[in-house]
């Protein structure tokens, strides 16, 4: 008995001041703090995350050392370092509100259709093509592109070899892929007017000044090929690889493909690859 007494004793004084009222407000702030954290992981350039919490535990380190001067500073600050976080995580924002809709894949993706995507590349390359194609991922591109040759159809080497090699293509515009295997459209071009004061380095290519701006903004992934060595460029995440033999390119693309960040395979690739473009 003098155990249970005990027990409801210690409960009893430390839960007494909870109420309904109470319950309710610390359910609030811990979904706010919980859906708060959620966005800024979603940054995949920033580690913001790990500087919320920092200063969250600095702040409760604080109060429970009683240290009034830095809680009342920490407090007092809060809202400009709210404004900091915002503005440093202002890509993400732009991202969330123009790529408003997110694609999930309506079938498993074709297992070879990467390999029928570089081989056409070479075959647009022995007929003096210029051939820069983007691959869709989870981040629709409708609202990025804009094209008047819409197929949607899955991609076989015989009827898209036909389609790069004829008078209907344009090498002087995009082809429009997804990731898991379908041609979207041809002679596609960037909804350029969606950002007025993109302003990309003189000494690159223009498809790639575009190409560098709109994969800093979704997940999309840009390969082009260059005809005189014969090698591939792939942009992703704002990052310029160059100088890709076909069969690197192959494994490159596949890594990025099946790794949400780029990260973790930029080391390997390095061998492959010796130039990086810093982010626009």
């Amino acid at each position: 008995m003098n155990i249970l007494s005990t027990l409801h004793a210690f409960f009893y004084c430390h839960t007494y001041f909870l109420t309904w009222r109470a319950i309710v407000e610390i359910l609030f702030f811990s979904t706010l703090f919980y859906q708060v954290s959620l966005w800024l992981k979603k940054d995949r350039h920033l580690n913001l995350l790990g500087y919320w919490y920092g200063y969250c535990i600095v702040g409760l380190i604080a109060h429970a050392l009683q240290l009034n001067t830095i809680s009342s500073l920490l407090f007092l600050f809060a809202p400009t370092i709210i404004m900091l976080f915002m503005m440093m995580h202002q890509e993400q924002l732009q991202k969330n509100f123009v790529a408003l809709r997110t694609l999930q894949p309506a079938r498993t993706p074709t297992a070879d259709w990467l390999e029928q995507l570089v081989r056409s590349c070479l075959v647009a390359v022995n007929n003096n093509k210029t051939l820069v194609c983007v691959i869709e991922r989870t981040d629709s591109l409708e609202d990025f592109l804009t094209t008047s040759c819409i197929f949607n159809a899955e991609l076989h080497n015989t009827t898209f070899d036909t389609l790069i090699t004829s008078n209907i293509f344009n090498d002087k515009k995009l082809v429009w892929l997804n990731d898991h295997g379908t041609l979207r459209a041809l002679n596609a071009s960037w909804n350029l007017g969606l950002e007025d004061t993109w302003h990309a380095a003189a000494d690159i290519p223009a498809w790639q000044q575009d190409a560098l701006f709109f994969t800093r903004k979704t997940d999309a992934i840009v390969l082009g090929i260059i005809s005189s060595d014969r090698s591939f460029t792939i942009i992703a995440r704002g990052q310029r690889y160059e100088h890709i033999a076909a069969h690197n390119a192959l494994k490159f693309l596949k890594k990025i493909i099946s790794h949400p960040e780029l990260g973790a395979i930029h080391e390997e690739s390095q061998q492959n690859t010796h130039h990086q473009q810093p982010n626009a």
